[in-house]
């Protein structure tokens, strides 16, 4: 509306620019027609009396005063202010002129309506005498009319009404919904910007395939992944001219940036927390570790082919989902801090037990040539059992040993895929460490059907991981599990397992205190072990005051700390700290064990 104002106003402005251009030139031809008489009349005249000389000159002073007149009135034109004040007056004008005519038809459909109502009463008076029944029938169908006239003149003026007030109440809904999705948006960015810790992972050609808080689908998150990804190059161009190796950053307030270069992937943290940087590099690397598990290395090739290709495409909600655990359990789990894996507080002989079992099972599956041969079992490469996602007994090949951190993942894929629960798995699994560019073929099953577990989701727990290179052995693997399982369950060795898991938690603080330390004071929280060798840790229960999940994250976050002062002065082995709320003590011997002790506040 403003801009059609403004076009009007052109217009009469240019309008009234050609009228005074065009009565400017009729001025020009008049005066000049003029001057013209006046020269002819001179020179006829020049003989005359001075009395006709003197009459002339006046008559030409008159015209030309007439000409100065009309040209002044002519040429006075209104301003642009005056202008606009004319095109409001007239849009008023308008407006009231409408109204006006809306409620002259308002009127109208009254006195019309009224009008119909007065004729119907004047026809029931007239037709009153003739009979009785008719009149009663005629007179309530006449006032049922009536009644309806009115109550449409009725709500034809309710809806007059409602039609003038509607559009002031439209513009105020749709100014409290902007308002609301204003303050919705300014919440979530508040929200996003006040997380302890962000985790983000982009491609190198600028696409997002994943973020710890918030949703790649959001506006500000394209602009910020976009400002991101220019990190790395940048900084690598500012270390080829200084030689130097730049892989974070720290603010004045505490706040890290850290980036991880792999392949065509770029991993960036910004943490507010006590992390040190090769802890929070360490951990980008388990994600990398579970994306290549995921896809294989083939997407690198993809990557360097196509740096525009959008990996969410290949990237399913599992897989997030997975992403999302792993990167809750890197801030809260030792596993990930020591690169080592939990496994199930066992006796020494049941353990043994079971993986005699498992080997003997395996010798035995002569499931070729009509049963008689065991030839598959060559290409059978691990075999891993677990209960709810901890390490029980592993079996493998001396020259080929299952990498540790394979171990960790493949935990991390049992534990949090709930989906495998439900029935038994043959799927295609890439161990980074065994073969990156490829898969191995993966049975996952649950027992439950001999050893009379109730078929339950929550109520399975010993799982059972068979990695082989046929894709093809889907049944040799299911009788293999079965002939597993039912050895297992006839030496009682599951119920070992559970009881072991869920009762008898053999490592608790307080009991190896007082039954093997026989130590009362000092007070110890806690306490963790890693074996260096073997890669793994062990970790007991903590005291009751620490035993929830605010306490394990504060002792976690102590772990670190003290995992990064022994580490970065390598030839102190011994470290002793005291704070206000504890004491730690931790040794390092290196290539063997490591252990740190968490105290009472009050051990000298």
């Amino acid at each position: 509306c403003c801009n059609f104002d403004l076009l009007v106003v052109i217009m009469v402005d240019i309008s009234q620019d050609i009228e005074w251009e065009q009565n400017f030139e009729f001025d020009q031809k008049i005066q000049s027609k003029v001057n013209d008489s006046n020269d002819n009349d001179d020179d006829n005249h020049s003989t005359s009396s001075n009395a006709a000389t003197t009459s002339d000159d006046e008559r030409n002073e008159q015209n030309h005063d007439f000409a100065q007149r009309e040209h002044v009135k002519r040429a006075r034109r209104p301003s642009n202010a005056e202008l606009m004040d004319r095109v409001k007056l007239q849009q008023q004008n308008t407006e009231m002129a409408t109204f006006d005519h809306a409620i002259a038809n308002d009127t109208c459909a009254v006195s019309e309506s009224k009008i119909v109502v007065d004729e119907l009463d004047k026809n029931s008076n007239v037709d009153a005498p003739t009979t009785t029944t008719n009149t009663t029938t005629t007179n309530s169908n006449q006032s049922d009319d009536t009644s309806h006239m009115a109550s449409s003149v009725a709500e034809h003026k309710e809806s007059s009404s409602d039609t003038k007030s509607t559009p002031i109440k439209h513009t105020k809904a749709k100014a409290a919904k902007t308002e609301e999705k204003q303050q919705t948006k300014k919440s979530e960015l508040r929200n996003f910007y006040d997380q302890e810790k962000h985790i983000f992972i982009v491609t190198w050609g600028g696409r997002p395939l994943y973020t710890r808080h918030g949703s790649l689908n959001d506006r500000h998150m394209t602009s910020f992944m976009g400002v991101i990804s220019l990190f790395p190059t940048n900084v690598e161009r500012v270390n080829i001219l200084t030689q130097d190796d730049i892989r974070s950053f720290l603010t004045y307030d505490g706040v890290k940036f850290i980036y991880l270069v792999v392949g065509p992937l770029y991993f960036f943290c910004v943490t507010r927390t006590t992390e040190s940087i090769q802890q929070l590099r360490n951990s980008m690397r388990y994600l990398h570790g579970l994306i290549v598990m995921t896809l294989t290395n083939f997407f690198e090739k993809t990557l360097n082919q196509s740096p525009q290709f959008d990996m969410r495409s290949i990237f399913g909600p599992t897989d997030y989902m997975l992403l999302d655990k792993l990167v809750h359990d890197t801030d809260t789990s030792p596993t990930y801090l020591f690169g080592a894996y939990y496994p199930l507080e066992l006796a020494r002989t049941q353990r043994d037990e079971i993986g005699n079992i498992i080997k003997q099972c395996k010798k035995n599956a002569h499931y070729d040539d009509g049963g008689n041969s065991n030839a598959w079992t060559k290409k059978l490469l691990y075999c891993v059992l677990l209960i709810n996602g901890t390490v029980v007994c592993c079996t493998q090949a001396k020259k080929r040993p299952l990498h540790h951190e394979d171990i960790i993942l493949l935990s991390h894929f049992v534990r949090n895929s709930q989906s495998w629960k439900q029935s038994e798995a043959f799927t295609p699994i890439c161990l980074p460490h065994f073969e990156p560019s490829g898969y191995v073929y993966g049975y996952v099953s649950y027992f439950g059907e001999i050893s009379n577990e109730s078929e339950a989701v929550e109520q399975k727990h010993i799982c059972l991981l068979l990695l082989t290179l046929d894709g093809t052995a889907f049944k040799k693997c299911q009788l293999l599990r079965k002939s597993i399982e039912h050895h297992l369950y006839l030496n009682a060795l599951t119920q070992a397992m559970k009881d072991a898991y869920f009762n008898q938690h053999p490592l608790r603080t307080s009991f190896v205190m007082r039954t093997v330390l026989n130590i009362v004071s000092p007070e110890i929280y806690t306490f963790y072990y890693h074996h260096i060798r073997k890669k793994q840790y062990l970790l007991p229960q903590p005291l009751k005051l620490y035993n929830t999940p605010v306490g394990t994250q504060t002792l976690f976050r102590r772990l670190q700390h003290l995992h990064h002062h022994l580490h970065c002065t390598p030839v102190h082995e011994v470290y002793f700290e005291r704070s206000s709320t504890d004491a730690a003590i931790c040794k390092l011997q290196r290539g063997q064990f490591e252990i740190y002790v968490i105290m009472n506040c009050f051990v000298s």
